[in-house]
């Protein structure tokens, strides 16, 4: 798989600048999560998380339980795409109150214009 090139380079990465090998291997799962949440993010962009999960023990020779990176994934990643489409929804919810109004206001001239028309040009009783 190429995207364990991703996951390398992050590997590489923090060996070479926050930790030693050892340090990697015992370090809390949770806070290992957080060092790699970008990598995960942009995975979870073409694969599940099954298949991360198994990205991540091998290349880091680590043993997460898979539990663990869906919780890790359900607080710290999808509630950020949720909130992006609940951002989206709203723009758009806007956009048609906006333009509800507009129907609205449309509908008023045209009573009022209608009925400027009708006086204008009925006839006028005759007494």
């Amino acid at each position: 798989m190429e995207s364990k090139n991703i996951l390398l380079k992050k590997k590489e990465f923090i060996l070479n600048n926050y930790l030693s090998e050892d340090e990697l291997k015992s370090i809390q799962p949770t806070k290992f999560l957080f060092l790699i949440k970008d990598e995960i993010e942009a995975l979870l962009r073409f694969y599940s998380k099954k298949e991360i999960h198994l990205m991540i023990n091998t290349v880091f020779e680590k043993d997460l339980s898979l539990s663990l990176l869906y919780l890790f994934c359900s607080e710290n990643i999808d509630s950020d795409s949720k909130s992006d489409s609940k951002s989206r929804a709203g723009v758009k919810d806007s956009k048609i109150n906006s333009n509800a109004k507009n129907i609205v206001n449309n509908v008023d001239d045209l009573t009022n214009n209608t009925l400027d028309f009708i006086s204008k040009n009925l006839p006028k009783k005759q007494i």
